[in-house]
């Protein structure tokens, strides 16, 4: 990440300010934030795309939506990626009635609200019409505004808004083309988690505005409507601040269909999102306790978890984070022989993926996958054939030997002491790549074609520590070991000019589709359409390939079928090797547990949040925020402290927490040791009862 994240204190200097704030730290917050919010009934987050007062669903992936405008409106579905397991909240069940019909029932009880002067008050219920409308305006059909275009796949499949069909207020069925029968497409698009919005409300809106996609739906503007402030979400907003820190705040909607869907609202009464603390650092912030959840990358992660105990990630050993994305080295396929199997192979031999991980300071690479699926990413994972996976596994061999064999086979020493290519690509090469680069015979006294191998050069970003020291690693070990001149070529935001353009050698980049990711959407980003920075990496072209990935699609979920064309797909990937695994990418994802229990971790299988949310991911962060609860001897949360607590607490007395027992619940008092205090701690509040 950015070289300003180093240290800019000495130990001392940082423990004599922490002891500065901590002693100041109630006067810190009345007065920073000008307005009178408890510290332990608020959940501070810092490091997530945030963006002051404006709170427009149909910018999720814009520039101007804050985060919590994902906690203000909410999906009908939603899957956690650390299971795969569907998450069900405005919507109750979803099933295919037939090949080309999906029938989605919505949950019953559940109602939009209107913030008036005196709260939110109920409004309406939810219904059918307003997902059919939020689909319309997120370009679900062909009636849909131009404005928007989340849903063109699911267009091109569906059609007219009349093949969604409405049943009755709570039920609703989706037609899809006979052609597209079975499609995985239309079924990710009903289960990723895009907002459902008021139709009411946005009809009015939309036609109010020429550029919708310009309304900030500020509720604390003055100027805003009271009719149009209506929304269905468990926060709502309250306050935001530009200055130093700069951060926006929403309150706990108590009135809420949750609660009595649920049986209980979210712990938090209210969420502060920090987008600017000036000098603090976040783990100044962690420390100290001005924040309960950060999603940036912190060096010294061990040794800042160490001094800390209340400072926590998603796993509690190395690898401390979710491996959700995976890092690539592009080939250029253009460019031959760059991108040839052989040769992406023997790359891949010499690359040192645990150095990777240890340079990163936090060993979050988990073993790459030569399918180029993260470890982590359930859903996607779904249909790989393990069996397939380790066939084409290529082996790690640092002295370059297993890769010196492999360019043997196509390449040899020249006259400088270079690898050249024997002879040059095949005719089916040049079918599949007319708009190829220039082919130069280097050594036109020797037979064949003889090209050579580099000087090459690895594109990426600069600026990022983390990535930029993985390329310096990843070019000396192919310089050194196979004797390729290859270096990095570290750019500003012009690398996707460069990536758009395919005119790079090798790229560094990192894959990011985001949750709920099936094998075909994964597949069809990396290997189809046009080429350039935001799908189809490196060019590559395989005809058969393509066929596959879209025949895989309208094969049935669960059959042999499907799971046939994914072990061909799989064959060819693990055989040509087009994009070379590089590392994983994780889910940056501290806590400070002080306040709240119950973060997601290895326990608590819920893959947390990026900090661009997205549509893919905010049925997690509902459900994360939900599972929160303040710190108490209710260790089980159940609502009263009794024996099962006890046992609880029993089962992981004497743990840390990098032991197998350690539960981090149990450890009532937070000082990182769950022993006879925390007991003794149970027992004194033994038979009470907590309201959450």
């Amino acid at each position: 990440m950015k070289d300003t994240l180093d240290f800019p204190f000495s130990p001392f200097a940082m423990f004599m300010l922490f002891l500065l704030v901590m002693s100041n730290v109630v006067a810190t917050y009345s007065q920073a934030y000008e307005i009178e919010i408890p510290r332990n009934k608020t959940l501070w987050v810092y490091g997530y795309l945030q963006y002051l007062s404006s709170f427009n669903p149909l910018l999720m992936d814009g520039d101007h939506q804050g985060w919590d405008t994902y906690i203000m409106y909410e999906p009908m579905f939603g899957t956690n990626a650390a299971n795969g397991e569907l998450i069900n909240w405005l919507g109750e069940d979803i099933r295919w009635a037939n090949s080309t019909t999906i029938e989605v029932v919505l949950r019953d009880g559940i109602y939009w609200v209107k913030m008036t002067p005196s709260g939110p008050v109920y409004e309406r219920p939810i219904t059918s019409e307003d997902a059919q409308y939020s689909y319309l305006l997120y370009g679900a059909f062909d009636e849909s505004p131009d404005f928007c275009d989340y849903m063109a796949s699911f267009r091109d499949r569906v059609g007219s808004i009349s093949n969604f069909e409405i049943v009755n207020d709570r039920v609703f069925r989706v037609h899809i083309k006979p052609e597209y029968a079975n499609s995985s497409v239309v079924w990710r698009s009903l289960t990723r988690s895009f907002l459902i919005l008021p139709k009411h409300v946005w009809t009015e809106i939309v036609a109010n505005f020429s550029n919708v996609l310009l309304f900030k739906n500020d509720w604390m503007e003055p100027a805003m409507p009271t009719e149009w402030k209506v929304a269905s979400g468990m926060y709502l907003p309250y306050y935001y601040r530009n200055g130093v820190p700069s951060h926006t705040i929403i309150k706990r909607n108590e009135n809420w269909w949750g609660i009595n869907v649920f049986g209980k609202e979210p712990a938090p009464e209210y969420i502060g999102f920090i987008t600017d603390y000036g000098s603090m650092l976040p783990w100044e912030c962690l420390e100290m306790g001005e924040l309960d959840w950060c999603r940036l990358f912190i060096p010294w992660l061990d040794e800042t978890m160490e001094k800390n105990p209340n400072i926590h990630t998603y796993l509690s050993n190395q690898p401390y984070f979710a491996d959700d994305k995976a890092k690539l080295m592009v080939p250029n396929h253009r460019k031959w022989p760059i991108g040839q199997p052989w040769l992406n192979k023997a790359i891949t031999s010499v690359l040192n993926y645990t150095t990777f991980s240890e340079l990163a300071l936090c060993g979050f690479l988990k073993a790459p996958s030569p399918l180029l699926i993260p470890a982590d990413d359930a859903v996607a994972r779904e249909l790989l054939n393990i069996t397939i996976e380790e066939k084409y596994r290529v082996p790690c061999d640092p002295t370059g030997a297993y890769g010196k064999a492999l360019l043997d086979q196509y390449c040899f020493v020249g006259p400088d002491g270079r690898w050249y290519t024997d002879d040059g690509p095949s005719q089916d090469y040049f079918a599949l790549y007319p708009d190829h680069f220039t082919i130069e015979d280097a050594l036109p006294d020797y037979p064949g074609i003889n090209v050579p191998l580099g000087p090459w050069t690895l594109l990426d970003w600069a600026g990022w520590t983390d990535v930029n020291s993985i390329d310096l690693i990843a070019c000396s070990a192919i310089t050194n070991a196979l004797n390729v001149d290859i270096t990095p070529l570290w750019r500003m935001w012009e690398v996707t000019d460069i990536m758009n353009e395919n005119t790079y050698d090798f790229v560094h980049y990192v894959m990011n589709k985001g949750f709920n990711s099936d094998m075909y959407e994964r597949y069809t980003e990396l290997f189809t359409g046009p080429a350039g920075a935001s799908r189809h990496y490196g060019d590559y072209r395989n005809v058969q390939l393509t066929a596959l990935i879209s025949s895989l699609e309208t094969a049935p979920a669960g059959s042999a079928e499907q799971q046939n064309i994914a072990n061909q797909i799989q064959e060819i990937v693990g055989s040509n090797l087009p994009i070379i695994p590089m590392a994983g990418n994780p889910e940056w994802y501290i806590y400070y547990d002080k306040y709240w229990v119950g973060w997601p971790n290895q326990n608590n299988p819920l893959l947390p949040c990026s900090a661009y949310a997205s549509s893919a991911q905010d049925a997690n962060l509902h459900a994360l925020l939900l599972g929160l609860r303040i710190r108490t001897p209710d260790l089980n949360g159940d609502g009263v402290v009794d024996i099962l607590d006890i046992t609880l607490a029993a089962t992981a007395f004497g743990a840390v927490p990098r032991d197998d027992r350690w539960n981090s619940i149990a450890d009532v008092n937070g000082d990182r040791v769950i022993d006879i205090v925390d007991l003794t701690t149970i027992a004194i509040h033994f038979g009470e009862t907590f309201q959450y």
